[in-house]
């Protein structure tokens, strides 16, 4: 009831998350959405986080062959695009190069503009002091 609706989960490696064996298009199927997913649909959603035009051949892929940066970026698109209340990322910049990276902090500011409560999780302190005002972090750290 919580999961997919409520809140929504982007691992820091894709692959715990994916069925490596389904199709990109397959890995959208399911998702309860306002609009029809269609082929349509998942090419210029995925043109938009790829930064290039997705052909497509791209969504009959299997996920396994992959790379590790497109298998975050089909993981983070998945969850953005339900619109949970809450987003939780773990590292969601792992594996991603610079112009993937861009895309993915547009689609951040996109959820925050929906609403979405997101909860980043990151050893990469720069990045999150770029985009996370200083009132909204928080560090953890252990005690010896």
């Amino acid at each position: 009831e919580i999961w997919g609706k409520k809140a929504g989960m982007v691992f820091q490696h894709a692959d715990e998350s994916l069925n490596l064996e389904s199709t990109v298009k397959e890995i959208f199927s399911g998702l309860k959405l306002e609009t029809t997913i269609n082929d349509l649909f998942l090419l210029e959603k995925l043109t938009r986080i790829f930064n290039h035009s997705v052909s497509r051949s791209f969504l009959a892929k299997k996920v396994a062959h992959l790379s590790g940066g497109q298998k975050q970026a089909l993981n983070l698109l998945r969850t953005f695009l339900i619109r949970p209340d809450l987003i939780i990322l773990d590292e969601p910049l792992n594996g991603l190069d610079f112009n993937r990276v861009k895309s993915v902090l547009e689609l951040i500011a996109e959820g925050c503009k929906y609403g979405s409560a997101i909860l980043i999780i990151s050893h990469n302190e720069e990045i999150v002091e770029n985009i996370v005002p200083a009132t909204s972090t928080w560090h953890l750290s252990t005690i010896n």
